[in-house]
Protein backbone atom coordinates (compact mmCIF):
# COMPACT_ATOMS: atom_id res chain seq x y z
CA UNK A 1 0.00 0.00 0.00
CA UNK A 2 2.52 2.78 1.01
CA UNK A 3 5.02 1.45 -1.74
CA UNK A 4 1.99 2.15 -4.09
CA UNK A 5 1.14 5.57 -2.49
CA UNK A 6 4.91 6.75 -3.00
CA UNK A 7 5.25 5.45 -6.53
CA UNK A 8 2.05 7.60 -7.54
CA UNK A 9 3.90 10.58 -5.81
CA UNK A 10 7.34 9.85 -7.56
CA UNK A 11 5.89 9.97 -10.53
CA UNK A 12 4.00 12.95 -10.41
CA UNK A 13 7.34 14.56 -9.18
CA UNK A 14 8.75 13.81 -12.46
CA UNK A 15 6.04 16.86 -14.00
CA UNK A 16 7.74 19.04 -10.97
CA UNK A 17 11.42 17.71 -11.92
CA UNK A 18 10.81 18.90 -15.37
CA UNK A 19 9.23 22.17 -14.90
CA UNK A 20 12.07 22.98 -12.44
CA UNK A 21 14.98 21.82 -15.23
CA UNK A 22 13.25 24.75 -17.62
CA UNK A 23 13.00 27.39 -14.85
CA UNK A 24 16.72 26.39 -14.44
CA UNK A 25 17.56 27.08 -17.99
CA UNK A 26 15.30 30.22 -17.91
CA UNK A 27 16.89 31.82 -15.22
CA UNK A 28 20.32 31.53 -17.05
CA UNK A 29 19.24 34.15 -19.28
CA UNK A 30 16.37 36.27 -17.66
CA UNK A 31 19.37 36.76 -14.06
CA UNK A 32 22.25 36.17 -15.22
CA UNK A 33 24.68 37.03 -18.66
CA UNK A 34 23.55 40.82 -18.22
CA UNK A 35 24.88 43.99 -19.32
CA UNK A 36 24.93 46.93 -16.68
CA UNK A 37 21.72 48.46 -17.29
CA UNK A 38 23.08 51.89 -18.49
CA UNK A 39 25.06 50.32 -21.00
CA UNK A 40 22.14 48.35 -21.99
CA UNK A 41 20.55 51.89 -22.40
CA UNK A 42 23.39 53.25 -24.24
CA UNK A 43 22.61 49.87 -26.68
CA UNK A 44 19.03 51.19 -27.75
CA UNK A 45 20.32 54.07 -29.64
CA UNK A 46 24.11 52.43 -31.01
CA UNK A 47 24.60 49.38 -32.51
CA UNK A 48 28.24 49.89 -30.51
CA UNK A 49 29.25 50.95 -27.33
CA UNK A 50 32.86 51.11 -26.25
CA UNK A 51 33.43 51.85 -22.49
CA UNK A 52 36.58 51.73 -19.69
CA UNK A 53 34.47 50.28 -16.96
CA UNK A 54 36.10 47.75 -16.00
CA UNK A 55 34.42 44.66 -13.98
CA UNK A 56 33.51 41.11 -13.94
CA UNK A 57 30.05 39.83 -14.91
CA UNK A 58 27.86 36.50 -13.97
CA UNK A 59 28.88 35.06 -17.01
CA UNK A 60 31.33 32.86 -18.37
CA UNK A 61 33.76 33.70 -20.35
CA UNK A 62 33.25 31.40 -24.05
CA UNK A 63 36.37 31.91 -25.86
CA UNK A 64 39.43 33.96 -25.88
CA UNK A 65 41.27 35.54 -29.44
CA UNK A 66 44.29 37.28 -30.03
CA UNK A 67 45.56 39.61 -32.67
CA UNK A 68 49.01 41.11 -32.98
CA UNK A 69 48.52 43.70 -30.27
CA UNK A 70 45.89 42.50 -28.50
CA UNK A 71 43.78 39.71 -26.53
CA UNK A 72 39.90 39.23 -26.50
CA UNK A 73 37.96 37.38 -23.80
CA UNK A 74 34.81 36.95 -25.58
CA UNK A 75 30.80 37.01 -23.69
CA UNK A 76 29.02 35.28 -26.51
CA UNK A 77 25.73 35.26 -24.70
CA UNK A 78 26.59 38.85 -23.32
CA UNK A 79 27.36 40.13 -26.53
CA UNK A 80 30.56 41.62 -24.96
CA UNK A 81 34.49 41.60 -25.25
CA UNK A 82 36.78 42.89 -22.98
CA UNK A 83 40.25 44.06 -24.46
CA UNK A 84 43.53 43.17 -23.02
CA UNK A 85 47.13 44.43 -24.06
CA UNK A 86 49.54 41.91 -24.69
CA UNK A 87 50.80 42.37 -21.11
CA UNK A 88 47.57 41.72 -19.53
CA UNK A 89 46.57 45.47 -19.00
CA UNK A 90 42.96 46.02 -19.71
CA UNK A 91 42.15 48.68 -22.33
CA UNK A 92 38.57 48.52 -22.55
CA UNK A 93 35.51 46.51 -23.40
CA UNK A 94 33.11 46.42 -26.38
CA UNK A 95 29.08 45.91 -26.28
CA UNK A 96 27.39 45.22 -29.29
CA UNK A 97 23.94 44.87 -30.23
CA UNK A 98 21.99 42.34 -32.54
CA UNK A 99 19.84 44.14 -34.41
CA UNK A 100 18.66 41.76 -37.23
CA UNK A 101 18.21 38.18 -35.15
CA UNK A 102 17.77 39.11 -31.94
CA UNK A 103 20.12 36.68 -30.32
CA UNK A 104 22.39 35.94 -28.35
CA UNK A 105 25.01 33.97 -30.29
CA UNK A 106 27.73 36.23 -30.67
CA UNK A 107 30.86 34.80 -31.77
CA UNK A 108 34.48 36.22 -31.97
CA UNK A 109 37.07 35.62 -35.19
CA UNK A 110 39.97 37.71 -36.18
CA UNK A 111 40.46 38.26 -39.56
CA UNK A 112 43.31 40.32 -41.23
CA UNK A 113 44.09 41.28 -37.58
CA UNK A 114 41.23 42.57 -37.01
CA UNK A 115 38.30 41.66 -34.28
CA UNK A 116 34.70 40.84 -36.39
CA UNK A 117 31.90 39.80 -33.79
CA UNK A 118 29.22 37.80 -36.04
CA UNK A 119 25.89 37.08 -35.60
CA UNK A 120 24.04 35.43 -38.02
CA UNK A 121 22.84 38.00 -40.28
CA UNK A 122 25.39 41.03 -38.85
CA UNK A 123 29.27 41.66 -38.55
CA UNK A 124 31.19 44.31 -36.97
CA UNK A 125 34.75 44.74 -38.11
CA UNK A 126 36.92 46.59 -35.59
CA UNK A 127 40.68 47.78 -35.97
CA UNK A 128 42.37 48.89 -33.24
CA UNK A 129 38.73 48.44 -31.17
CA UNK A 130 37.45 50.98 -33.35
CA UNK A 131 34.38 50.01 -35.50
CA UNK A 132 35.20 50.26 -39.13
CA UNK A 133 33.06 48.47 -41.15
CA UNK A 134 29.30 46.61 -40.70
CA UNK A 135 27.93 43.92 -42.78
CA UNK A 136 24.49 42.88 -42.95
CA UNK A 137 22.29 40.98 -45.15
CA UNK A 138 22.60 37.90 -47.47
CA UNK A 139 26.99 39.42 -47.36
CA UNK A 140 26.52 39.28 -43.85
CA UNK A 141 24.87 35.74 -43.68
CA UNK A 142 26.90 33.84 -46.31
CA UNK A 143 30.40 35.11 -44.45
CA UNK A 144 29.17 34.47 -40.96
CA UNK A 145 28.65 30.80 -42.67
CA UNK A 146 32.43 30.63 -44.21
CA UNK A 147 33.79 31.97 -40.59
CA UNK A 148 31.94 29.18 -38.66
CA UNK A 149 32.59 26.38 -40.88
CA UNK A 150 36.89 27.78 -41.21
CA UNK A 151 37.00 28.55 -37.44
CA UNK A 152 40.10 26.55 -36.74
CA UNK A 153 41.62 29.58 -39.18
CA UNK A 154 39.91 32.69 -38.07
CA UNK A 155 39.67 31.87 -34.20
CA UNK A 156 43.35 32.92 -33.90
CA UNK A 157 45.08 32.82 -30.26
CA UNK A 158 48.84 33.70 -31.37
CA UNK A 159 49.52 37.39 -30.70
CA UNK A 160 52.55 39.51 -32.30
CA UNK A 161 55.38 37.63 -30.33
CA UNK A 162 54.18 34.63 -31.03
CA UNK A 163 52.54 33.77 -27.62
CA UNK A 164 49.45 31.20 -27.65
CA UNK A 165 46.12 32.07 -25.69
CA UNK A 166 43.98 29.65 -24.35
CA UNK A 167 40.78 29.09 -21.85
CA UNK A 168 41.15 26.74 -18.98
CA UNK A 169 38.49 26.74 -15.95
CA UNK A 170 37.51 30.35 -16.99
CA UNK A 171 40.78 31.72 -16.60
CA UNK A 172 42.93 32.50 -19.73
CA UNK A 173 46.55 30.93 -19.76
CA UNK A 174 49.74 32.29 -21.91
CA UNK A 175 52.30 29.87 -23.33
CA UNK A 176 55.44 29.90 -25.79
CA UNK A 177 58.63 28.19 -26.46
CA UNK A 178 60.25 29.35 -23.55
CA UNK A 179 57.42 29.44 -21.17
CA UNK A 180 55.21 26.43 -21.35
CA UNK A 181 52.27 28.00 -19.23
CA UNK A 182 51.39 30.77 -17.24
CA UNK A 183 48.21 32.74 -16.35
CA UNK A 184 47.47 35.49 -17.95
CA UNK A 185 44.00 36.45 -16.55
CA UNK A 186 43.07 34.97 -13.90
CA UNK A 187 38.93 34.08 -12.94
CA UNK A 188 37.35 31.64 -10.52
CA UNK A 189 36.21 27.79 -11.49
CA UNK A 190 33.04 28.96 -10.08
CA UNK A 191 32.02 30.92 -13.04
CA UNK A 192 31.73 27.17 -15.25
CA UNK A 193 28.26 27.58 -13.36
CA UNK A 194 27.15 29.95 -15.75
CA UNK A 195 28.70 28.26 -18.74
CA UNK A 196 26.44 27.63 -21.72
CA UNK A 197 26.58 23.75 -21.23
CA UNK A 198 25.61 24.45 -17.36
CA UNK A 199 21.98 24.20 -17.70
CA UNK A 200 22.45 20.92 -19.74
CA UNK A 201 24.76 19.64 -17.01
CA UNK A 202 22.17 20.56 -14.48
CA UNK A 203 19.33 19.10 -15.97
CA UNK A 204 21.40 15.64 -16.17
CA UNK A 205 22.20 15.61 -12.40
CA UNK A 206 18.49 16.38 -11.48
CA UNK A 207 17.17 13.40 -13.44
CA UNK A 208 19.74 11.50 -12.15
CA UNK A 209 18.34 12.07 -8.64
CA UNK A 210 15.18 11.85 -9.43
CA UNK A 211 15.90 8.17 -10.94
CA UNK A 212 17.47 7.04 -7.29
CA UNK A 213 14.57 7.03 -5.32
CA UNK A 214 12.13 5.50 -8.20
CA UNK A 215 14.76 2.56 -7.96
CA UNK A 216 14.22 2.01 -4.71
CA UNK A 217 10.97 1.70 -4.78
CA UNK A 218 11.26 -0.78 -7.34
CA UNK A 219 12.77 -2.95 -4.52
CA UNK A 220 11.10 -2.32 -2.02
CA UNK A 221 8.34 -5.74 -1.16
Amino acid sequence: MYKNILMRIFNLSFFLVLGLCFVVSALQFAIFHKLPSHIEDMLKTSEVVTFTENRDYLSAMDEVLASKRYVYAIYGRMRLVKVYDTNGNYICSIAVKDTKSGAHNMRGYIVDDKLHLVFDQQIYEFTDNVLTKTYTGKEASAWATDLFVNRAKYQNKLDGERNWYYLKAQSIYRTNANDPESVFLARSPLYLAFDRRAPIVLIALLFVVYLIPGNLLQKMK
